[in-house]
């Protein structure tokens, strides 16, 4: 069964790119863009299906983009030489590592669920809120750490898989993980939205502040599903966390904070610092990323060891840059006129209210199928000129695109969910209600306080 199941998701992949084959082509609908819809789908239903490490789909992009001449190579390979991004992502991924590494994000991990975990209802907001912790110290770059926080928290307390108790943590491990990204500093997304729109919006930029000025409200879309589903599934019957001792236990380990840890907190503040004076120095925040996280792997600084460059993984390094070119060779084959031309006459009798929830739609569907960082590199481009050709700032679709990354209902549309899923604690019913629960609260919050809060700004 295993085994016939397998070729049917392959067969699943072929039928999803042999799609585009059957739409005739046209001016607009080359046959150019026909194979890169054709060869971009193919290979994000291959990553959902997980059949192969993530490298393997991240390599064979770029490549089929120049076997079957869909862009030239200068093109698809301008991810890696057309400027600092990806160095940025890498110097992200080396600064969370450092931090795990020395022991600082397990330090506040434990602490966490130790000072909010008394009760069922307390563990699993406190495994949520150490979530947006490791979010904000790690920019959105510590979500494994989350995930297996979530994993480490069902073990301990001895929670059985498919039940409601291990449900509610997996679920608020995965807010924790991604249910903040859309108001929270996210270089590696940002870097592939600024990267995409480099031809077309070069004065385009993210600030430490961006995300949380615009989309602050999301946050209390979070706080708010974990709250409901505490009282649906009547948490304070449930029985207290009674193996706490054992995350106490594990925390006191830990001793008293190390010089590395010290050290590592030094650092975290000097890049914070430095991210929130960007509008002062005009210095590219980018820098801090090129910079500080190789003064910290310094013999001198003793804060972590080569290991924590090592253990880049490199499967969602090339994935992202994998993304990335989806962006440039999409534009270099007009998806981006393709889909204004397309989208603007229905969308062009929409007020700001009813496109803001189009713009959202439509990338949760696509992330569906492209994933949050090809959905984002992607669509960043024809959703930018739709905007300006209503009259609208870009800012606005860019926003609504941020938005669209957290409104998921499966687990294959964003990585660490999956692999958070795969532990086998939550079952498929429980994850799309939960999740899905968060994307429907996701779209009330959105005209009920964000779009006000929009106007109130002069976004719109």
């Amino acid at each position: 069964m295993a085994r016939k199941m397998y070729w049917i998701k392959w067969l699943i992949c072929i039928a999803l790119a042999a799609v585009f084959f059957l739409i005739p082509t046209s001016d607009i609908y080359t046959p150019t863009l026909q194979r890169f819809f054709a060869i971009t789908v193919f290979v994000m239903a291959v990553v959902a299906f997980n059949f192969f490490d993530m490298a393997i789909p991240a390599f064979a992009l770029p490549i089929a983009y120049i076997l079957f001449q869909v862009a030239p190579p200068a093109t698809v390979f301008a991810p890696w030489t057309g400027g600092t991004t990806i160095f940025m992502i890498i110097g992200a991924f080396v600064f969370s590592n450092l931090l795990d590494e020395c022991g600082l994000l397990r330090r506040i991990s434990y602490w966490t669920i130790v000072k909010l975990g008394g009760s069922f209802t307390g563990m699993v907001f406190a495994v949520f809120l150490a979530g947006a912790i490791l979010s904000l110290l790690t920019f959105n770059n510590g979500y494994m750490v989350e995930v297996f926080l979530a994993y480490s928290v069902c073990v301990t307390l001895k929670l059985t898989k498919g039940s409601k108790e291990a449900a509610l943590i997996c679920c608020a491990g995965a807010l924790g993980a991604q249910g903040l990204v859309a108001c929270t500093y996210y270089p590696a997304a940002d870097g592939l939205v600024t990267a995409a729109l480099a031809g077309m919006l070069p004065d385009i930029k993210f600030g430490y502040f961006t995300r949380a000025f615009y989309n602050w409200p999301i946050f209390l879309t979070c706080f708010l599903t974990l709250f409901i589903l505490t009282k649906f599934y009547k948490t304070k019957k449930l029985k207290s966390a009674e193996n706490m001792d054992e995350f106490k236990k594990k925390y006191e380990e830990l001793g008293k904070m190390t010089a590395a840890e010290k050290k590592a907190v030094v650092c975290s503040v000097i890049l914070l610092v430095f991210l929130i004076t960007s509008p002062i120095h005009k210095l590219p925040s980018e820098y801090a990323f090129l910079v500080l996280p190789w003064i910290m792997v310094l013999p001198g600084m003793r804060i972590g060891t080569i290991q924590s460059v090592n253990n880049i993984k490199l499967g969602v390094l090339f994935f992202i840059t994998g993304c990335m070119s989806i962006g440039t060779v999409g534009v270099a084959v007009g998806l981006d006129d393709m889909i204004s031309v397309g989208l603007a006459p229905m969308l062009s009798n929409l007020g700001p209210f009813a496109l803001m929830f189009a713009f959202v739609g439509l990338g949760a569907l696509a992330n569906m199928a492209l994933t949050p960082f090809a959905m984002l590199s992607g669509l960043s481009v024809p959703f930018c000129q739709v905007a300006l050709d209503m009259g609208l700032n870009p800012m606005f679709s860019l926003m609504c695109l941020a938005i669209s990354t957290a409104a998921v209902f499966m687990p294959h549309e964003i990585v660490c969910y999956a692999v958070l899923y795969s532990f086998g604690y939550i079952k498929m019913k429980d994850f799309i209600f939960m999740v899905g629960l968060n994307t429907i609260i996701t779209f009330i919050i959105m005209g009920i306080i964000i779009f006000p809060w929009w106007n109130f700004i002069g976004l719109i």
